[in-house]
């Protein structure tokens, strides 16, 4: 049955609300309107929190919310909100935590139920519609007869949620170890990666094993680092033709993917990517970084420069479809080429998902048959183009385009490529011009429409942006706007008693309490990334302040690191550069020095982490002094001699 009449979500920007505004639910967004009426009303609210992309969140939406028989009871006995997880991840990490003390275990769709003071009772995440109907009236009973029950429930789920003061402890390298000897212990050495299924891209264990080996050039770390990359580039996770990762795999083999792209993950990976090219100077490393970039400028990069957070799974209402071909496709798109690609690409009549062809290469290509194979999947992308694609989640997100910037500024000072380096001025320009109202930086654009005071990850992932193009252009303007944008940070977010920055603003509004996320996700969490940007600004202004933070937050951290180290290895990555040490830089140049000189010489150091500051003055002589492990060098003159004051004990 149609619904033609909206709902509360008609005035929301975001994709993901806008899809549920003529659901036979009638939805709120999350708001004082919606708990202020579930008050008046006494009726408990349920609480779906998902995003755009999200193939499950589809299906319980089709299956549930537009189940008349399910819709008409929530709509009589429960208060319905809606949550894009992605404009309001406050709300999302705390009903999330909620979700994981209830069952165990967390996801998206997340189902909650809630009192009008917002405290929750029972989550979950997918319910089938039999099951979900069963649980609103086994809670629409317990509403009306045994409401204590409900709400001890909640002091129990609160108690196990709600953030705890940890001691102090003294950091140590032991935990760098721990973590590296958990990654060796879940390591598939058969198919890469880090679990069996499902199975994630986690491109910051990738990171972590890359800088190990960078340091103490453990051939295992490197192995464990490439094979995982390896796989996952021939794997079905990888889209051959249009470029760029699916979010995660449902196999051990990395073939069947959720066929959703984010711009987090193939950030992430893009820099990963350049990472292991720096490390090996493999070119298909190279090659892969350039195919990412060119998936998202041409799908997830708006106009104006800044990037958009997602692309669908579904087109058509059928996951996948898209992006997958019949044989019967194949064959008339390829003609006599299709049977060297079919077995490239393992591709069969009878498919490998849903009687279709997910591609997945078999074997690396031969340089024989690699203009053949660049023929068919050119002939292929014009097929794929002929299909309805999915629907592009056209809200910009700093957290996410900070690590979009940080990716196009690391492979532009990598490789050398001017265009990476402006698609991320670019993003950055369009974040200083379009997302800071009165001086406050906010979370989300779309449409014209600029809201959510931004959160802890917003800062971290643009301080980690503007970092990168610093050290790639060497322009100042860069560096001071981080130095801002850092005080900013620390005065209205970071706890100066027990150190550790809140997710939240001090001004904005805080659900049931304030935390700190220090536990990584699919990217790294907020302090753990902030610690990195932190002994980074000190090595490139000297401000003691920086490090000291940097230190009491990673030190109030560091006994929970130690419990959990594989959902910490970005912290550890941290501690690794703390005690393997950097090499800092200071170059004094002529106002035209040559910019591609100072990065050649800067890329071909033998060491793992490098912070280069350059200034200028007129009349200067070219003047390079070296600081590494607490001593500095006498300055020298000429790059060549460099690499002779690096040197390894």
């Amino acid at each position: 049955m149609e619904n033609k009449t909206p709902n509360r979500l008609e005035n929301e920007k975001s994709l993901y609300l806008r899809q549920h505004i003529y659901n036979l639910v009638y939805w709120y967004p999350w708001g004082e309107e919606a708990f202020e009426l579930a008050a008046a009303e006494n009726k408990p609210v349920f609480l779906s929190i998902g995003y755009s992309s999200c193939h499950w969140c589809h299906v319980m939406a089709l299956e549930c919310f537009e189940n008349q028989k399910i819709a008409d009871y929530l709509n009589e006995f429960f208060i319905s909100v809606k949550v894009d997880r992605e404009e309001r991840p406050d709300i999302d990490r705390i009903y999330m935590s909620a979700c994981q003390a209830v069952t165990g275990a967390g996801g998206w769709p997340l189902s909650v139920f809630i009192n009008h003071d917002k405290k929750p009772f029972y989550a979950g995440t997918y319910f089938p519609p039999w099951v979900f109907l069963q649980i609103l009236k086994n809670i629409n009973r317990l509403w009306q007869k045994n409401r204590e029950s409900l709400m001890t429930n909640s002091e129990i789920i609160i108690e196990k949620i709600k953030p705890t003061v940890f001691n102090p402890e003294k950091i140590s390298y032991t935990v760098v170890e721990e973590g590296y000897l958990r990654l060796k212990y879940y390591f598939d050495r058969e198919y890469g990666g880090f679990s069996r299924e499902p199975k994630f891209p986690l491109p910051h264990y990738i990171w972590f094993l890359l800088k190990h080996y960078q340091c103490y050039r453990k051939e295992e770390a490197l192995f464990m680092a490439r094979k995982t990359l390896d796989e996952m580039r021939m794997g079905g996770i990888y889209d051959h033709v249009g470029f760029g990762f699916y979010r995660y795999s449902t196999d051990r083999q990395w073939t069947v993917p959720h066929f959703e792209k984010m711009l987090s993950d193939n950030a992430l990976l893009m820099y990963v990517y350049t990472e292991a090219y720096r490390a090996t100077r493999n070119k298909k490393y190279r090659k892969t970084v350039y195919e990412i970039a060119r998936y998202l400028s041409s799908r997830l990069k708006s106009d104006a420069g800044g990037f958009y957070s997602a692309e669908d799974a579904d087109s058509e209402g059928e996951e996948g479809k898209h992006y997958i071909f019949s044989y019967v496709d194949i064959t008339a798109a390829l003609g006599d080429k299709a049977d060297l690609f079919s077995r490239y690409f393992a591709v069969t009549p009878k498919g490998n998902f849903n009687g279709r062809n997910i591609l997945r290469l078999k074997k690396e290509i031969s340089s024989e048959d690699k203009e053949i194979i660049d023929q068919c999947l050119n002939l292929l992308r014009r097929r794929r183009a002929e299909k309805v694609p999915p629907l592009v989640d056209n809200k910009i997100l700093v957290s996410l385009n900070g690590l979009a910037i940080a990716a196009f500024a690391y492979a532009g000072k990598v490789f050398g490529d001017d265009g990476f380096i402006k698609t991320a001025e670019d993003a950055a320009r369009f974040i200083d011009e379009n997302m800071i109202i009165n001086g406050k930086l906010h979370a989300r654009y779309c449409e014209g429409e600029v809201k959510y005071p931004a959160y802890a990850d917003d800062y971290a992932s643009l301080l980690f942006g503007l970092i990168e193009l610093y050290q790639a252009t060497f322009s100042e303007r860069y560096l001071e706007k981080a130095i801002l944008l850092n005080n900013f940070f620390y005065e209205r977010f970071y706890d100066i008693i027990n150190g550790g920055y809140y997710f939240t603003d001090c001004e904005s509004e805080t659900v049931l309490f304030r935390d700190k996320e220090f536990y990584d996700g699919a990217a790294p969490s907020a302090n753990a990334l902030q610690v990195y940007n932190l002994y980074r600004l000190f090595a490139l202004t000297g401000d003691i302040k920086l490090y000291e933070t940097s230190e009491q937050t990673l030190g109030f951290f560091i006994g929970e690191i130690k419990k959990r180290p594989l959902d910490s290895l970005f912290s550890l990555l941290s501690v690794l550069m703390r005690y393997f040490g950097s090499v800092d830089l200071k170059i004094i140049v002529p106002p035209d020095f040559n910019r591609a000189e100072i990065l050649a010489a800067v890329n071909d150091l033998d060491w793992p982490f490098v912070n280069t500051k350059v200034e200028t003055a007129e009349n200067a002589r070219l003047e390079i002094h070296v600081c590494m492990k607490g001593k500095c060098s006498p300055p020298i003159t000429e790059f060549r001699h460099l690499p002779e004051l690096i040197k390894r004990d």
